[in-house]
């Protein structure tokens, strides 16, 4: 439910806090969606002894979807099954599309999310999503007159999607996807062809790939109205509204820019929703004199709007207004370029002149912040650090929404479901026969098969406190050449390097009290790496079966989960990347929030954390809450299938010893239920 903007206080349909979302065109629509219950109504059924073309063609099969990654004729029964990367079928061969739901580093509402330590959550799914690198929606936006029942419509660039127009009386009314297309590789921007001999007027809005916004690659301020009705009813609190530069590359006028712009803000505002405004940015590209001079000219009623001038604003609507440009301008550019301008590199707040950057987005991320508390009455940084305990772990009675990685201390004379987790002489235990418990005493040893009064528990192969490393020195640290380790890893968890060949030393500490004195304890880890390559990538990592965290066969299919892991960052040189991930061994299932290139990272264009001095200042001493998307658990799923929990950490140390450092401190870790309190 939403209300207005009355004692600047508002009820949300988030049990974590506010849910905020971006509306504009590709700059805001920076993450990759793939959902776990992934709409495949768009998607065409396999069929038998038919031709299909590689890297275009995409089907479902048993309710699962799959790629051609070798074209050929399909077989005359079966087609694919199982989660393989080269699936045969006749002469075709396919790969399965794996669900990942990945918040990545280079958005601005990431960071949002991030920096305000989950006050503010970004929630892709309530955004345009679907399969990844496949058309989502095509929306009509003016049907036109003087169409054709038999006209047709082609898509370009969209890896061989195709689609059919619904006609009634002259005017297109909808468009139907016949098949989603793979547009990984397709290259150029999206768009299309209405094949008409009479029609005109038509326009169309391409919601071209999975975003998890209500933004799109290409888009203009006309195609953002078409996206207001999906918009208006999702439960997204705040918006975040950008758009206008590909209007600008259009020569499109400014008072057409200007009153597209007043609908979309009034109609989202009108429905209930929050709006942060963003002045259109500035970029290192082709631009015209007459373009930049019609870009600076709305950014001036962009800002006037927010001031409630009445020239610009005269029914007084109350947005805040989110304005980086000053942090992003390039002050030596004649032509309104940007920092860094197209090279992608420190201190380029863009990739490329024109998409951000992590760095630019974090810049971003900081004005949206501040924009919501000065002006919208949003307090975003009311969550302080915690202890975080076993009285935060998951009990389908008690406490259904907590943590998988801790049980609730055993109680005696209780009513226990299969799949319950509990916490005795130091141990987890998960309940695999339900029933009252014993009036005294409970689960003990490490055994199978522990009988607990009309319970039944088994060992869940793990200490109570992993979630908030509890002193221990039974973790694993992987030997690997050049690194010495010194202290203690608690219990369960394991440090290990991806890749890279640095030497240095990892020191590693468990905090009992935290350093700043809070009760508690938490793992500390030292990284002082240097002499080897730009791509030092390390984890620390947990793996553990679903039936060891509680999962039982009734949640595959109809659970969701998602992940969260809280640290604090300090004493940065050339760390380049934080990400925390929560995957199957065999990566067929994951869901994360960071950058989302596992395997390493090229230079700085992907960076997630920036060295001393080159990154904004973080609130609460550095700390922030990386929450993932909200996945649900494949049905194929099986209690032993294993999870593994992993926060990531990346370095450039390519330099001499010690000029990559950083200090890790993760206060918890957790993956929890979604949607139950």
């Amino acid at each position: 439910m939403s209300v207005g903007f009355i004692g600047g206080s508002r009820i949300s349909s988030n049990p974590t806090g506010l849910i905020i979302n971006g509306i504009g065109d590709s700059i805001t629509a920076r993450c990759i969606h793939q959902p776990g219950n992934a709409d495949l109504t768009n998607v065409p059924q396999w069929q038998p002894s038919t031709p299909y073309t590689a890297s275009q063609s995409v089907v479902q099969n048993n309710g699962l979807p799959y790629v051609c990654t070798g074209s050929g004729t399909s077989a005359s029964s079966g087609g694919p099954t199982g989660q393989g990367t080269s699936i045969s079928d006749g002469g075709a061969t396919w790969a399965f599309r794996y669900p990942q739901e990945l918040k990545t580093g280079n958005s601005w509402l990431t960071w949002v999310e991030a920096f305000s330590c989950g006050r503010i959550s970004f929630r892709l799914s309530d955004g345009y999503g679907g399969l990844a690198n496949t058309l989502v929606k095509v929306i009509v936006v003016n049907g036109g007159s003087n169409y054709s029942p038999s006209d047709t419509i082609t898509l370009n660039n969209m890896g061989g999607a195709t689609a059919s127009l619904n006609v009634t009386n002259g005017a297109i009314t909808s468009v139907t996807i016949t098949k989603p297309g793979n547009n990984a590789n397709a290259g150029g921007t999206t768009s299309y062809t209405i094949n008409t001999s009479t029609g005109s007027g038509a326009v169309l809005a391409i919601a071209g790939t999975p975003s998890g916004t209500f933004a799109t690659q290409g888009a203009w301020t006309s195609d953002a109205i078409g996206y207001l009705p999906d918009a208006c009813a999702s439960s997204v609190d705040i918006f975040v509204v950008h758009i206008g530069t590909n209007d600008i590359n259009n020569n499109i006028s400014y008072s057409t820019i200007t009153t597209n712009l007043r609908t979309i803000w009034e109609t989202l505002i009108a429905a209930g929703k929050r709006v942060v405004v963003v002045p259109i940015q500035p970029k290192s590209s082709t631009i015209t004199t007459v373009q930049n001079a019609t870009l600076q000219r709305v950014n001036k009623f962009i800002r006037a709007y927010y001031r409630q001038e009445t020239w610009a604003n005269p029914n007084s609507f109350r947005v805040g207004l989110a304005d980086p440009t000053g942090l992003w301008t390039d002050g030596t550019s004649n032509a309104n370029g940007v920092i860094g301008g197209t090279t992608g590199t420190y201190p380029a707040v863009t990739l490329d002149g024109l998409h951000p950057s992590t760095r630019g987005a974090q810049l971003a991320a900081w004005e949206i912040l501040q924009s919501l508390q000065r002006d919208l009455g949003i307090t975003v940084f009311d969550y302080s650090p915690r202890t975080y305990s076993a009285f935060d772990g998951a009990s389908s009675l008690y406490n259904p929404g907590g943590n998988v990685l801790e049980g609730l201390p055993w109680v005696a004379s209780t009513v226990v479901a299969a799949g319950d987790l509990c916490a005795n002489g130091g141990n987890v235990y998960y309940c695999t026969s339900g029933g009252t418990t014993a009036s005294s005493g409970g689960p003990s040893g490490t055994g199978s098969g522990v009988t607990d009064g009309g319970a039944t528990w088994n060992y869940a192969g793990r200490k109570q406190g992993m979630s908030t490393f509890i002193s221990g020195t039974t973790g694993t640290q992987a030997v690997k050449a050049g690194i010495t380790y010194s202290g203690s890893l608690a219990t369960g968890w394991t440090i290990t390097r991806i890749s890279g060949t640095a030497s240095g030393t990892i020191k590693q500490a468990i905090e009992s009290p935290w350093s700043n004195g809070q009760k508690g304890q938490r793992q500390v880890t030292n990284f002082s790496l240097g002499g080897g390559t730009s791509v030092e990538h390390w984890a620390v990592f947990c793996a553990l079966t679903c039936q060891q965290l509680g999962l039982t066969s009734a949640d595959f299919g109809n659970t969701y989960v998602y992940l969260e892991s809280e640290v604090e960052v300090s004493a940065l040189q050339n760390c380049h990347y934080l990400y925390a991930l929560l995957i199957d061994t065999t990566s067929n299932f994951q869901t994360g929030v960071g950058n989302t290139l596992i395997s390493g990272f090229t230079g700085s264009i992907n960076n997630m954390l920036f060295t001393a001095g080159e990154t904004i200042d973080w609130p609460n001493d550095g700390k922030v809450l990386l929450r993932s998307e909200p996945i649900l658990l494949p049905s194929w799923f099986t209690t032993s299938t294993s999870l593994n929990l992993l926060q990531y950490i990346a370095f450039d140390a390519s330099g001499a010893a010690g000029t990559a450092t950083a200090t890790l401190k993760q206060n918890y870790f957790a993956v929890k239920r979604w949607g139950v309190a």
